[in-house]
């Protein structure tokens, strides 16, 4: 069998692609690390809110071109800056026709939709019945169905890209070592705080080893659904010299580079 395009992951990234690629005539393979019905993804258990630059993503395009912008001091792409800014609306439009349902956020007055049902902004066990799992399903059952006429096909594997290690279905942690070394994901200088959780969640989904922040004040974020801070050891540094003579033996950066002297977002790789 044959297909016409191949997508890496099952989240609402890659099934929303898939399924686009089918209405298109196309006939896609999905390849997913998970092997179980709910194999584990940052779109499974994520609170559900939609926002652009922390903007509703339905306000005007210019708007939200314009928060982008701000948001990254300026150093984000601009063409990649004006399309995700002129598809937000189609985006969401998209995901009504597809049978996604919103609420308003309960923490903004206005203008941020999330989806239904909600669930408990904070951490917690709470996700198989939230928006974002039912969508996600959702967004399978379609694409299986849409298979009747494009011969499409979800292939699961059963490893993961971490070293060829087998995957649990739950994360991306490998079960032995697999002498491929270690890594620690960590943030300088954080902006915006709102981001430090999803930070941690993905490094414990990506098998980090630790997690560190540099001139950065921690705090405990909801989007950490993980909590991962309670699962890895968290380092905490005054200053980017404090961390590079402590860090671990025979430990180097993989090339961080300043995007700008406030905001610095190295992913050191050790």
């Amino acid at each position: 069998m044959t297909f016409d395009v191949a997508i890496i992951g099952g989240g609402f990234a890659g099934l929303t692609a898939a399924n686009h690629a089918a209405l298109g005539g196309l006939r896609p393979l999905v390849f997913e690390a998970g092997d179980d019905d709910l194999y584990m993804c940052n779109s499974r258990v994520a609170t559900g809110a939609l926002h652009v630059a922390f903007h509703g993503p339905e306000e005007s395009a210019e708007d939200l071109y314009t928060a982008i912008l701000d948001v990254t001091d300026g150093t984000a792409r601009e063409d990649l800056a004006r399309a995700v800014a002129d598809n937000a609306q189609a985006t969401i439009d998209w995901m009504r026709e597809e049978g996604g349902e919103f609420l308003q956020h309960p923490r903004r007055s206005w203008g941020m939709p999330m989806m239904a049902p909600g669930r408990a902004m904070r951490a917690g066990l709470d996700w198989e019945n939230s928006g974002p799992n039912l969508f996600l399903q959702m967004l399978g059952e379609k694409l299986a169905a849409r298979g009747d006429d494009t011969e499409l096909l979800i292939e699961k594997s059963t490893k993961n890209a971490y070293a060829g290690a087998e995957s649990d279905g739950v994360t991306a942690r490998p079960k032995e070592d697999t002498g491929a070394g270690f890594f620690g994901i960590g943030i300088v200088k954080a902006k915006h705080e709102q981001n430090v959780g999803t930070l941690w969640r993905s490094a414990w989904q990506l098998g980090a080893g630790f997690l560190f922040t540099v001139a950065t004040r921690f705090k405990y974020e909801a989007s950490d659904t993980t909590q991962a801070y309670k699962q890895l050891p968290l380092f905490k540094y005054d200053e980017w010299g404090d961390f590079a003579e402590n860090s671990p033996h025979g430990a180097s950066p993989s090339h961080p580079l300043p995007v700008h002297d406030r905001f610095i977002t190295p992913i050191d790789v050790l």
